[in-house]
């Protein structure tokens, strides 16, 4: 997974909010991954999540995490719905917030995309 956009995300509304867009995902991906033995999750800081799962798991989990996305956003967006708060800020909101993509790939790819010092602590 990746969140496409975040560097103009944070351009526009600070580290803080970056910070806690990736945090939300970070927190996100390890609540829905509770639910599932087998799955485990790393990151390549600050906007590549990587999740190894069964293939059977796949479809649900990934569904899953665009769903839970979309209510990281709705969240972002209510916040920016004060009375307060400009239409125009609202559409920015919009325009910059970071858009999560998902892709799947198969174990033995990724297991050949590691790098050689992976197992070096």
């Amino acid at each position: 997974m990746e969140l496409t956009g975040l560097d103009t995300y944070v351009q526009n509304w600070g580290e803080q909010a970056g910070i806690w867009i990736i945090l939300a995902v970070t927190r996100m991906i390890a609540e829905i991954l509770e639910d599932y033995s087998a799955a485990a999750f790393g990151c390549v800081p600050p906007r590549t999540f990587a999740v190894v799962t069964s293939e059977t798991n796949q479809q649900e989990i990934g569904h899953r995490f665009m769903t839970a996305y979309q209510e990281i956003y709705d969240v972002v967006l209510r916040t920016q719905r004060k009375p307060s708060s400009p239409v125009w800020h609202r559409r920015a909101v919009t325009n910059t917030f970071p858009e999560l993509s998902l892709e799947v790939i198969p174990t033995g790819a990724l297991a050949s995309d590691t790098p050689d010092d992976a197992g070096a602590e």
